[in-house]
């Protein structure tokens, strides 16, 4: 069996699909972050899980060990889970959150599909964000692609061109929910490249009020603005004591108006943002370093 069902106490009424994919190249810990608010805002019951041994690989994402004293205690396997849950409103949807898996994409991507149309989902959002060159002052824009025209045009697209880029998994499972008939939006929140080592709560919080717009369903993102709010404030006070840092968040902003409000004048270029400024912000902003301060 590819997947194992659970017994769940009703079936999903026209639930929407949230795909949020953990591993190590999630920028800004924007996926993660936005995982963590809503499993703790949330009852949810377990819809379906998924043979990990076939599509985890260990190195990356390893088990837990647990230990009391001198003895083991317990191992903890990393697992992919499809979650059951509601809004406020008693909306239903589904979660897929656990760590990316490095193989079987394919079959993958064709039991997710499966389990959409059993469930017969009305929609499918994946979660993402890329390192950008973006200033931490400005408003976290959230880039969108679909598989159906009228879903996305009102956010930003990826592209109004043509283009090719590497497929991550998100992409792979929205293409092929796509295709079996359940609409699907790839969401990429931009985060400032400077920032792409740290965790960056702006990031999350936008890409969950743009799923929370693009569904229709009510998500409770007001911890994470708050968590934004605090993060902003650190990074303002460490970048104060460095004229050079901030002469480059400026040239980052200029850029960046150029580009969301563009008119006649020059296009202005992004100043060089050198490894020491991202080195310094991933420091301050790590939240494994308690020690760790900005001032």
């Amino acid at each position: 069996m590819p997947y194992q069902k659970h017994t769940v106490t009703r079936d999903p009424v026209a639930p929407v699909l949230l795909v949020a994919l953990e591993d190590a190249s999630d920028v800004g810990n924007a996926r993660a972050g936005a995982v963590r608010a809503l499993l703790q805002h949330a009852t949810r019951q377990p819809w379906a899980s998924f043979d990990s041994d076939q599509m985890i690989d260990y190195r990356t994402s390893p088990p837990t060990l647990a230990t009391a004293g001198l003895l083991t205690s317990g191992i903890s396997w990393p697992e992919i889970r499809l979650e059951l849950t509601s809004d406020a409103y008693q909306q239903d949807w589904l979660l897929l959150h656990g760590p990316s898996p490095t193989h079987q994409w394919r079959s993958f991507s064709a039991e997710l599909a499966q389990l959409a149309s059993q469930a017969n989902a009305r929609l499918a959002v994946t979660l993402g964000a890329t390192s950008a060159p973006v200033p931490h002052t400005r408003p976290c824009r959230v880039l969108a692609a679909s598989t159906t025209t009228g879903l996305v045009e009102h956010l930003d697209p990826y592209s109004r061109a043509p283009l090719t880029v590497t497929a991550e998994i998100e992409h792979a499972l929205a293409w092929r929910l796509g295709a079996e008939g359940v609409p699907a939006v790839s969401l990429s929140a931009q985060v400032p490249s400077y920032l792409a080592n740290a965790p960056y709560p702006p990031a999350s919080a936008a890409l969950l009020d743009t799923f929370s717009a693009i569904s229709g369903l009510s998500v409770n993102t007001e911890p994470l603005h708050t968590a934004a709010a605090s993060t902003q404030q650190r990074i303002n006070e460490h970048l104060a004591a460095d004229v050079a840092h901030t002469r480059r968040v400026r040239a980052l902003e200029r850029h960046f108006d150029y580009a969301t409000n563009g008119d006649g004048r020059k296009k202005p270029t992004p100043h060089p943002q050198g490894d020491g400024l991202a080195e310094e912000l991933s420091r301050c902003l790590s939240e494994d370093d308690p020690s760790n301060n900005c001032h």
